[in-house]
């Protein structure tokens, strides 16, 4: 787990700054500095606008009474597909892209899925009805309601009985 973190928090931002200081010395500084502000934004409206899809589709799976895993999974990929998007750097953009584009996004989901299912347990619950109350033929249920015009004159308190 260890050599996984240092890879995301130093190799990789280390490997993102060499090559936007190449394609600043093949190009100009100002050409690296548009394409990450570029891909920023246009991230960010794909990554809204698809993200606004996939809440649609787990609205409809949801109120359908069917299985969410897929939409959910696409909303969690688009959600990191986003985050990619507005990190500066040219791999961090190319996976965010390609976790954009429908069609790649379904090999993705395939796997992720396939990763926590051979690693997670399934458990399922069904609703058992509670067991059936014993009735007492000797018990009446009610309700007490006491209307004004019902009560007797004996029931209402004195004031000179202390």
């Amino acid at each position: 787990m260890l050599k996984i973190l240092f890879f995301l928090f130093v190799a990789v931002p280390f490997v993102e700054l060499w090559l936007l200081f190449k394609l600043a010395a093949l190009t100009s500084p100002l050409v690296a500095i548009l394409s990450v502000v570029v891909t920023g934004v246009v991230g960010y409206w794909l990554a809204r606008a698809q993200g606004w899809q996939a809440y649609q589709r787990i609205r409809v799976s949801v109120e359908g009474q069917e299985n969410p895993t897929d939409p959910v999974v696409d909303g969690l990929l688009i959600l990191v597909a986003g985050v990619l998007l507005m990190t500066p750097g040219m791999i961090t953009d190319l996976v965010g892209f390609l976790l954009l584009i429908p069609l790649s996004r379904v090999i993705f989901r395939r796997q992720l899925i396939h990763y926590f299912s051979q690693r997670l347990q399934t458990v399922v619950m069904t609703q058992v009805p509670p067991p059936a109350e014993v009735v007492d033929p000797d018990v009446f249920e009610g309700v007490v309601v006491e209307d004004e015009s019902m009560v007797d004159e004996a029931d209402e308190p004195r004031g000179d009985s202390c």
